[in-house]
């Protein structure tokens, strides 16, 4: 578009072209021999004893095909300023069809499952590139690169359900993540942590020195009023229920499945990078920034290792007594008295060791986590020396660098990393459970060239 008479009248783009493209691809990795009926050894009784044998272990289903993928882009590269500045946005579409799911069957085949090409996804978004040049002398240039990225996903089609639940896997058989049409994937599913229950949220019996829960509090379905205490986990009765007379109340005083909610999502608001590249005659350095705004981790770290608390073998920092609530004050005595004890938990919001093994088999908003950072990814300086000097030792080039990786992350997520996601599949993304550390690491060498 440059090149015509009515742009370049306009004395303003040094660069301007519309681009525009579509394609489709497919998905070949899946497992193999999705479609066969796969035989798997059995055990079967036989009179008084039993027989090896074999059956088949899934449906056959003749008709899998490959996943495809549709993709649609727009984009538009701008230069200004005889090409110091360029802008280039994009558009894109894509959608992902012909998803293979396992949609549920009647138990009466002898299956639960069949897996079938019935899923539908679709991933909306921009990008933008902006890269300038800032200064460039003859002896210095400084130039910079700058990415942004905004994605949307959303479910379009599922095995004829509008929802299901998922699980992360790690370890206590709870469903983590809602996958509903019409809606993203990667939203955590759960209950909404208010804190912990409070003195306040008791009656105090002085004669046995006893609390008991409130009326019209809410309390968790799997244990009784009386076994509520100080300190214990306290989540949101938010179910709707509607009486008799056809009016609407919000909550039933009884913490159930029904008041599980979404209660975090993985996916991030906006993401990129950012880098800048100084040269000084033979000196170059490179500064290498990546970031991410308002994604959020399921920190299943830290929610289950609290629960070794009741044994005081607890090595979390979020957990010290400092952060949760307390039974037993500075002189090692128990503290009953409604007063003192209120007074000792002032400002806590994490539940004392007694409710760790019971309350943190449930997936709760506690451990989501905003896992927005800013990481210095990458960091290299580097001396060309002159290639007049290298002449006289008979090489055409040498240069010496260091490159740092990973040298700082600031990050408010209380994890080793906020980029993560170890647990389950592509319908159970953002869960840290006993992630690794990213490394840190040092590199020095040079470039030779005879």
């Amino acid at each position: 578009m440059s090149e015509e008479k009515f742009i370049q009248d306009l004395d303003v783009f040094s660069d301007l072209k519309l681009r525009a493209g579509y394609g489709m691809s497919g998905n070949n990795r899946i497992s193999s021999y999705g479609s066969l009926a796969i035989l798997g050894s059995v055990t079967y009784p036989n009179g008084d004893s039993t027989q090896s044998g074999y059956a088949p272990t899934q449906i056959p289903n003749p008709d899998l095909r490959w996943e495809s993928n549709n993709t649609f882009n727009l984009g538009l590269d701008m230069g200004f300023f005889n090409q110091r500045l360029t802008i280039a946005p994009e558009f894109y579409v894509n959608e992902s069809t012909h998803l293979l799911l396992n949609s549920k069957v009647p138990t009466s085949s002898g299956y639960s499952t069949m897996l079938r090409n019935i899923g539908k996804t679709q991933n909306m978004g921009v990008d933008l590139t902006i890269s300038s040049v800032n200064i460039q002398t003859r002896d210095f240039t400084w130039t910079t690169n700058l990415t942004l990225s905004h994605n949307k996903n959303k479910v379009k089609a599922l095995a004829g359900e509008d929802f299901f639940l998922e699980e992360a896997n790690f370890g206590y058989n709870l469903k983590t993540h809602r996958i509903a049409v019409g809606e993203s994937l990667g939203q955590f599913f759960g209950y909404k942590t208010l804190g912990v229950y409070t003195v306040d949220d008791f009656n105090y019996d002085a004669a046995t020195q006893t609390y008991k829960l409130k009326d019209g509090i809410a309390y968790r379905s799997a244990i009784k009023q009386e076994a509520v205490k100080p300190g214990d986990w306290k989540f949101a009765d938010i179910n709707e229920w509607v009486d008799k007379d056809g009016v609407k109340h919000i909550g039933d005083g009884v913490i159930d499945d029904k008041d599980r909610t979404v209660i975090g999502n993985s996916n991030p608001k906006f993401y990129g990078g950012f880098n800048n590249t100084l040269n000084y005659k033979g000196f170059d350095l490179s500064i290498f920034f990546t970031f991410s705004y308002g994604g959020e981790v399921f920190n299943a770290t830290k929610l289950t290792n609290t629960l070794v608390g009741r044994t005081n073998k607890n090595g979390l920092d979020a957990v010290n007594s400092s952060n949760r609530w307390m039974t037993i004050n500075a002189n090692g005595d128990l503290v009953t008295d409604p007063t003192e004890l209120a007074a000792l938990n002032a400002g806590k919001s994490i539940a004392s060791l007694t409710d760790f093994e019971e309350g943190d088999k449930y997936v709760h908003s506690w451990a989501v986590e905003d896992a927005s950072f800013l990481r210095l990814s990458n960091l290299t300086l580097g001396y060309t020396f002159p290639k007049k000097w290298m002449k006289k030792i008979y090489v055409q080039n040498l240069r010496l660098y260091a490159t740092g990786t990973n040298l700082f992350c600031w990050t408010p997520y209380t994890g080793y990393d906020p980029e993560v996601s170890t647990r389950g599949n592509g319908l159970t993304p953002g869960v840290d459970f006993g992630a690794y550390p990213r490394s840190r690491s040092f590199v020095f060498g040079l470039n030779l060239t005879f």
